[in-house]
């Protein structure tokens, strides 16, 4: 059986511990003033520096491997970094990212999976793509991923691409991650 790729590129990749290393002591030596947002508040969100020559040294092979997968010849440019730090029941509701191509989430930091609650999907960062089927369709389509991401796991997609988070329940819990966004620049 063949199965042909199809809907949204979503790679997962893990950076190594010396890459996780570098940007976690640059995550917790930034000041973490929240960013203004139309999603609900977090524990705490913060601007990162996107210009920074070793952030982007380091997510420089994960983002040319999606690019070589999705056949792009251009270049391309970070444009925003930003942590964030979910805390008890801390989420983020379905949503797109927007003036970029592509968007990523990096997991600085994650509860084990034995400390959640994984039968209530606690901890979970979800992808939906496409339309709901009916609930008469006798072929449901997939139109949702679900994935308990680990430390040092980073999500690289299409902007266009919903995705959310579901809360962690457990107290003294919390979840670190850094997003960003690509812009693509062709080489016309």
């Amino acid at each position: 059986m063949n199965i042909i790729p199809f809907g949204p590129l979503l790679i997962q990749e893990k950076l190594t511990d010396s890459e996780l290393a570098y940007i976690k002591e640059g995550f917790y030596k930034q000041e973490m003033v929240n960013i203004k947002t139309s999603l609900p508040d977090l524990s705490k969100r913060g601007r990162m520096d996107h210009t920074d020559k070793e952030y982007n040294g380091i997510l420089k092979p994960y983002v040319e491997q999606y690019l070589n997968v999705m056949r792009w010849n251009g270049t391309y440019e970070l444009t925003s970094l930003w942590g964030n730090v979910y805390e008890n029941n801390d989420y983020v509701p379905p949503h797109i990212h927007i003036k970029c191509d592509l968007s990523f989430v990096l997991f600085l930091e994650m509860p084990s999976k034995e400390v959640l609650n994984l039968k209530k999907r606690e901890g979970m960062l979800c992808f939906m793509y496409g339309e709901q089927a009916s609930c008469w369709a006798k072929v449901k389509p997939i139109t949702l991923q679900e994935v308990l991401p680990r430390e040092g796991e980073i999500y690289i997609f299409p902007q266009n691409l919903q995705h959310y988070t579901i809360p962690l329940l457990k107290a003294n819990t919390k979840r670190v991650s850094v997003s960003g966004n690509i812009l693509l620049k062709s080489n016309d």
